[in-house]
C-alpha cells in the first residue's frame, strides 16, 4: 500500500489543487495548519517556489527517463502541496482528526478508490469537462492516516492515462 500512495502522490503533484468538490482552499488550509498543534502531527507545506524548484527537479531528471518525462506533464499546472502525517499521534487525536476529515470530504467529488485489503486511498477532485481539467485534489489514507492536497491542475487525459497505466 505504501508503494501505491507513493505512486499516487506522484501522479498527484502532477495534478492538481486541493480539496475537492465544495472544500474552499482556505478550509483546508486552515485545518492542516490548526493540526500542527497536536504532538505527533507533521505538516509539510510547498508554496509556488518550492514546487517549481520540484519541477526542475524532475525537468533536469527526464533526460533518459521517459517515466519521469510523463510525471512532468502531470505537474506542470501544480501551485502548492501540503502534506500531513499524523499516524504517530495519540489514538484520539487521530479518531478526530479523520472524522473532520472525513466531514471535509463528505461535500467532495470522490474521484477514485484504492482498496488493498483493509487499506483504503480515497482522491477526491474537481473535474472541469469544458476545460478538459482536473483540479483541486486531496489524497486521503485513512489506514495510513496521510493527507495530500495539491493545488493546481491538470490535463484529464493525463491523469487518466496516468490512472490507467498504474492499474
Amino acid at each position: 500500500m505504501k508503494k501505491i500512495l507513493l505512486i499516487v502522490s506522484l501522479l498527484a503533484l502532477s495534478m492538481v489543487s486541493l480539496a475537492g468538490g465544495n472544500i474552499p482552499k482556505s478550509q483546508m488550509t486552515a485545518f492542516l495548519s490548526d493540526c500542527q498543534r497536536y504532538e505527533g502531527v507533521e505538516v509539510v507545506q510547498l508554496g509556488g517556489l518550492a514546487t517549481m524548484a520540484l519541477r526542475s527537479a524532475i525537468k533536469l531528471s527526464t533526460i533518459d527517463d521517459p517515466e519521469a518525462r510523463e510525471v512532468l506533464k502531470l505537474i506542470t499546472g501544480i501551485k502548492r502541496i501540503s502534506v500531513m502525517e499524523y499516524e504517530d499521534c495519540e489514538p484520539s487525536v487521530r479518531d478526530k482528526i479523520t472524522r473532520k476529515l472525513d466531514r471535509m470530504l463528505k461535500a467532495a467529488d470522490l474521484l477514485m478508490e484504492t482498496k488493498d485489503g483493509s487499506d483504503r486511498m480515497e482522491i477526491y477532485g474537481v473535474v472541469d469537462e469544458k476545460a478538459g481539467k482536473v483540479r483541486d485534489f486531496v489524497l486521503h489514507t485513512p489506514s495510513d492516516y496521510s493527507l495530500i492536497c495539491i493545488f493546481g491542475s491538470i490535463p484529464i487525459e493525463q491523469f487518466a492515462k496516468s490512472a490507467a497505466d498504474n492499474d
